[in-house]
Order: structure tokens, then sequence, then C-alpha cells
């Protein structure tokens, strides 16, 4: 009887043991982990962009374009609550697309009309007539 349980006991544990190590062999390889990562938008969404000291440009994927002028003694508010601009936001879409930064731009930032109440000029440059097209 002692010999039948050594027998069954010898070929069973190890079976046993092959069963529970295949198990654990597909259940590693079928359940991953959770796929972690931070994700910073400006630094994925973002193609191109520069900070001429005068005006910020960015250029995003959709194909838009944009420049974004904030005061000089406002820049580096960004945290400061106290710090808020009226915004002018400007469009152009026709074939003569950066002109609105020339025309409207600049003529929004001069001294002349800085001096009177500081803001923030957004230019945004559409791609191709999208502007044009969008609103005629």
């Amino acid at each position: 009887m002692h010999k039948k349980i050594k027998k069954v006991l010898f070929i069973s544990i190890p079976l046993i043991l092959l069963f529970c190590f295949l198990l654990l062999i597909f259940i590693k390889s079928t359940v991953r982990k959770e796929f972690q990562l931070t994700f910073d938008a400006d630094y994925y969404w973002t193609r191109k962009s520069y900070d001429d000291s005068l005006w910020f440009y960015e250029e995003v994927p959709a194909g838009f374009e944009y420049y974004l002028y904030i005061p000089p003694e406002y820049r580096n508010d960004r945290h400061n609550e106290d710090a808020k601009l009226p915004l002018i936001v400007t469009f152009h879409g026709s074939n003569d697309k950066y002109s609105s930064r020339g025309k409207f731009g600049r003529m929004l930032i001069a001294p002349e009309l800085q001096n009177v109440k500081k803001c923030a000029v957004l230019c945004l440059h559409s791609r191709g007539d999208y502007f044009l097209t969008a609103t005629t």
C-alpha cells in the first residue's frame, strides 16, 4: 500500500508542478501590466515653436500656426493671478496669411496702444484658406 501511495505521489507531484508552471507561463503571457506614460500635450502635439522675444510662434499638427504677443513685463507671470490681461485675437486665412501679424498684430502691439492698456495679442493663421472659405 505504501508503495502505491509513493508511486502516485511520485507521478502526481511533478505533474501538478508542471501544470502550475505552464499555467503561470500562460497567465504571464496573456495578462499585461497597464502601460504607464506621463502625457504632456505640449510635448507630443506641438511640431514647431520658437520665441523671438517679441512674439511666441507655434505650429500645431492640425496645420494652424499662431503668434502670441504678451507684454514683456507679464511674460513670466504665468502663475501670478494678478497678471490678467485682455486678449485680442486676429484671424487671417487668405493666401497672404502672414499679413495678420504684419497688419493687425504690429498695429495692436504699438506703444501708443499698449501704453493705454496692456493687452496680449494672438494672431491665428489658417492652414490654406480655411478661415477665408469658412467665413464667405
